[in-house]
């Protein structure tokens, strides 16, 4: 999927990705294995909104999955 780089500690990402699992799996990359990292979020005011807007959207659809099975 991606590149495999060892001793990753900190991932810092600028602007919302397009889905909340896509914030997941690259934060996921910070501290693999037993150790700790930090992921950092950068985003600029003015798109605040309207990502915060698709998120909560996402949350939603995936709360009612969760609810229909």
């Amino acid at each position: 999927m991606g590149c495999n780089i060892p001793d990753i500690d900190v991932i810092v990402q600028w602007k919302l990705p397009s889905s909340v699992s896509s914030f997941i799996q690259r934060a996921g990359r910070a501290a693999r294995g037993p150790g700790s990292g930090l992921a950092v979020l950068l985003v600029e005011k003015s798109a605040y909104n309207i990502d915060l807007t698709m998120l909560q959207d996402q949350n939603q659809k995936r709360r009612k999955r969760l609810y229909e099975s």
